[in-house]
């Protein structure tokens, strides 16, 4: 009876073995073929130039940073860096990127910040640290933009300093602003965040994952370069071909034997490459926690906050999407909202909203203006103009001008 039950045990684990086996095999030799079906469709897509004319990258005119182990990075002082956008053959963005101060803070300022009535420290992201270049003289910013408008409010000069980051996430604003405070000595500080950054993870920039290409500088914005197809696609092509040695860090073109499923991409993504190229695209690390409270450096940092007594108001801004939906948040990840109940709750503070403190916009057309649409979703100048009347409905509510 015995040997009757291990002979029965034996053929089932057998058969469920040569199933397995055949099932994987079958995917296997699948996966081959289909490999080898698309070099012979698609020869060119496995060759450097066709591979890199259907591809798109940023690229910069210099380094902006510089590895800081506390911080993340810094931003270097004093610079001014382009960038430029490539796709395929052809440059499609050219524009004056970031320029910094004596201190690393990025934009232009105006006043002086010793001898102004009511200081101002702005955190946050990319949102608030990105410049756009107005009237050809002028780097813009959020924080800029606020000053200004808190200026036309009332009778005093006021001086705003932007310490925004890119990349920055809400953990490492708050990081910041518990060193910083300490030696700037603010009237008030603003906390300005986007949805993403909620759920972002300390971000550490090293400059070997940025695209520098230093030629940006003098030739990208060129009109003369880019109304020159030929001179055009040659800077295009180093752009993405640089680009993928650096920030993607993907050899390329493809190979047959590469480790990614062209079938399996294919069949979801209608693109068999998608894979291949979507693994090396880098990205902020994701938090894994669902309350601020399980981070003990981050309740470090606000407790440090708390004991300098300087006011501070939290703000969130709605991006474009956002915008166009007419939602407060769109969540990619259902624990970013338990966080942001958990932001709320362990400052104390008030969350102030986009949709709660803006004008009334009525059109999509009206939104586009706003962002530096089509390749880049932060903000353009309208843009920054319209954030900087949200935190500053935000601080009079607050009644912190008084």
């Amino acid at each position: 009876m015995s040997r009757k039950k291990n002979s029965t045990f034996i053929t089932i684990t057998l058969n469920l073995f040569l199933v397995i086996t055949s099932i994987v095999l079958t995917l296997v030799i699948s996966e081959m073929f289909f490999r080898v079906y698309m070099a012979i469709r698609d020869p060119q897509s496995f060759k450097e130039t066709r591979f890199l004319s259907t591809q798109t990258a940023v690229a910069l005119s210099g380094s902006p940073s510089q590895y800081d182990a506390k911080y993340g990075y810094t931003y270097k002082k004093n610079i001014f860096l382009y960038q430029s956008r490539a796709i395929g053959n052809r440059i499609v963005v050219c524009r004056a990127h970031i320029k910094t101060d004596e201190h690393g803070n990025p934009g232009d300022k105006e006043g002086d910040y010793a001898s102004a009535d009511i200081k101002i420290l702005v955190f946050g992201d990319s949102f608030i640290s990105y410049n756009d270049l107005t009237g050809g003289t002028t780097m813009s910013s959020v924080p800029l933009q606020l000053q200004k408008i808190l200026e036309k409010t009332i009778n005093k000069k006021i001086s705003v300093v932007n310490f925004g980051r890119g990349g920055y996430g809400i953990i490492q604003m708050f990081e910041l602003a518990a060193d910083v405070i300490a030696v700037w000595k603010p009237d008030l500080v603003v906390f300005a965040f986007i949805t993403d950054d909620l759920g972002r993870d300390r971000w550490y920039w090293k400059d070997d994952t940025l695209n520098v290409v230093p030629e940006i500088a003098t030739t990208a914005c060129d009109v003369a370069i880019l109304s020159d197809p030929e001179k055009s696609s040659k800077l295009a092509k180093l752009i993405i071909k640089n680009y993928y040695k650096t920030t993607a860090k993907l050899k390329y073109p493809p190979s047959i034997f590469s480790s990614y499923s062209f079938m399996y991409s294919w069949l979801k993504h209608n693109d068999y490459l998608y894979n291949y190229r979507k693994e090396h695209l880098s990205g902020n690390a994701r938090l894994t926690i669902n309350s601020f409270t399980q981070d003990d450096a981050f309740i470090n940092a606000l407790n440090k906050i708390n004991s300098y007594k300087c006011p501070y108001v939290i703000v969130h801004l709605s991006t474009v999407n956002e915008l166009k939906e007419k939602k407060e948040y769109l969540f990619t990840k259902e624990h970013d909202r338990y966080l942001l109940e958990s932001l709320a709750k362990i400052t104390g503070k008030k969350i102030h909203t986009t949709m709660d403190n803006s004008f009334q916009i009525t059109s999509t057309d009206k939104i586009d203006e706003m962002f530096l649409l089509p390749y880049d979703t932060h903000p353009a100048h309208k843009g920054m103009v319209f954030y900087g009347h949200i935190i500053s409905n935000a601080i009079k509510k607050e009644g912190l001008l008084q």
